[in-house]
């Protein structure tokens, strides 16, 4: 399993995004989504247009634009991508910066 982001800081700008990438062992189900530390929802990435399905040893990249679902700007602070597959749950933080 591999789950990576391109940067851990990001300053939210015009056009600005950052991207994660994620390769998994097995294929099966799989869920990305972006968290506030508070545990709510701010934007699911992954499965928008794919289904939901995960092949093994495929490379995902997902980018995110610092919007949440409603296609706001989220405020300054710490916010988790949570990647959910069968076999587990794996984070990554992110600090965003406005």
């Amino acid at each position: 399993m591999s789950f990576a982001l391109d940067h851990n800081v990001f300053l939210v700008a015009p056009g600005a995004a950052v991207t994660t990438t994620f390769t998994a062992d097995y294929s099966g189900k799989g869920t990305l989504a972006v968290y506030n530390t508070a545990g709510e929802i701010i934007e699911t990435l992954f499965p928008a247009s794919l289904g939901n399905q995960v092949n093994a040893n495929q490379i995902y990249s997902v980018s995110w634009d610092g919007k949440n679902s409603a296609g706001k700007n989220v405020a300054s602070g710490v916010y988790i991508f949570r990647l959910n597959l069968n076999l587990g749950s794996y984070e990554k933080r992110l600090i965003v910066l406005q």
